[in-house]
């Protein structure tokens, strides 16, 4: 079970995982684009062709490091992955807080599901405030492995209409 945060802006609800992105670490550009952050991949995919285009130039010009191109290439490699790292750690939350600068809400719990879809499903089934009540005073509700369980109180148990 995964941990996800849900927002809700009137009856569209997305679900973020909570912590660290591995598709964001990974394919860092193609992710930020496939999940519109325009600007985190246009800085990812300059940040892949300048490391590229310094591989290939220092190959090209005879450069004494290209005696060592294996060592070259390494050192390339390992200085992108602190940036990919970052991406991989902050990037669901950078999905989340462009969420709310388009109008989402973000609710204040989190919530434990097997995928995004359950997510999202639970999500719609909970009210925007998220507390342990539905707003008549009579109901309230429980987090039982991972579903939201509606339990009437005891003022409710003889009114069969509730």
């Amino acid at each position: 079970m995964r941990t996800y945060r849900i927002y809700r802006k009137d009856a569209d609800v997305v679900a973020i995982k909570d912590g660290f992105s591995y598709p964001g670490f990974f394919f860092t550009w193609i992710w930020a684009f496939i999940k519109k952050l325009w600007g985190v991949g246009v800085f990812f995919f300059l940040l892949n062709i300048m490391a590229f285009s310094t591989f290939l130039w220092m190959m090209h010009k005879g450069s004494p490091a290209a005696d060592h191109l294996s060592v070259l290439w390494l050192t390339l490699n390992i200085t992108a992955w602190a940036p990919k790292a970052i991406l991989g750690y902050f990037g669901n939350h950078l999905r989340g807080n462009k969420l709310i600068r388009q109008g989402y809400t973000r609710l204040p719990d989190t919530v434990r599901a097997k995928n995004d879809h359950d997510a999202i499903i639970i999500g719609a089934s909970l009210p925007v405030d998220h507390q342990n009540h539905l707003g008549d005073g009579r109901h309230w509700t429980r987090w039982i492995g991972g579903t939201v369980l509606v339990l009437c109180s005891s003022s409710c148990a003889g009114n069969p209409g509730v």
